[in-house]
C-alpha cells in the first residue's frame, strides 16, 4: 500500500513538473520473507504503467536477488574470469611469464563487488577459486598437480581466497 501510494505521489509529480518517468526501465522486487509466502502483492503502476515484478536485478554492476544471496553475482564473476583467461591464454601465449603474470594480474584479479558478498553458498566460491586457479595454470602452462599456493606465491600474486580477503578488509 504504502509504494503504491509513493509511486503515484511520484507520477503525480511527474505531471506537475513536466517530468516523463521511464518505466520499461523501472523493475519491482519483492524481498522474500519465509513467514510470508501466501500474501498476495497488487501491481505498482508509474505513469498508468504496471512494473514488472523481477526475482533478481543487476544494480551498479551486483546482482540481487530477491532471496538476498550473492550465488548469481559469483557467478557471473567466475564466467568473466573464465572469458578474460581464454582471451588472454589465447592472445598472449607466446608472451614471456612475467608479461603473462601482469597481464593476470590487470585482467582476472579485479574482483568486483565482492565487497558486498555476505550471504552465498560454498559451492559457489569454490567455483570461484577453481576458476581463478585454472585460468593462472592455463596462462603460465603449469602441470595440472601443481600446488596453486606454490604457484601463485612463487611468481608474487595473491591467490583467490587472499585477494578475496585483501578486497573485504
Amino acid at each position: 500500500m504504502g509504494l503504491s501510494m509513493l509511486l503515484s505521489v511520484c507520477s503525480e509529480y511527474g505531471i506537475e513538473h513536466d517530468i516523463k518517468y521511464n518505466s520499461t526501465k523501472s523493475n519491482v522486487m519483492i524481498f522474500s520473507c519465509k513467514k510470508l509466502k501466501d500474501i498476495h502483492i497488487p501491481n505498482f503502476l508509474l505513469n498508468g504503467e504496471t512494473l514488472p515484478r523481477v526475482s533478481k536485478y543487476k544494480y551498479l554492476g551486483h546482482i540481487i536477488t530477491e532471496d538476498l544471496c550473492d550465488n548469481d553475482d559469483i557467478s557471473r564473476q567466475y564466467k568473466r574470469i573464465y572469458a578474460q583467461g581464454n582471451a588472454l591464454i589465447r592472445k598472449f601465449y607466446m608472451c614471456t611469464e612475467s608479461v603473462k603474470c601482469t597481464l593476470f594480474k590487470s585482467y582476472c584479479t579485479s574482483l568486483y563487488t565482492c565487497q558486498l558478498w555476505c550471504c552465498y553458498r560454498a559451492e559457489s566460491m569454490r567455483k570461484l577459486c577453481v576458476a581463478y586457479n585454472n585460468v593462472f595454470r592455463f596462462l603460465c602452462n603449469e602441470p595440472r598437480d601443481c600446488s596453486a599456493s606454490y604457484m601463485f606465491v612463487s611468481r608474487g600474486l595473491p591467490t583467490c581466497k587472499m585477494l578475496i580477503r585483501k578486497k573485504i578488509v
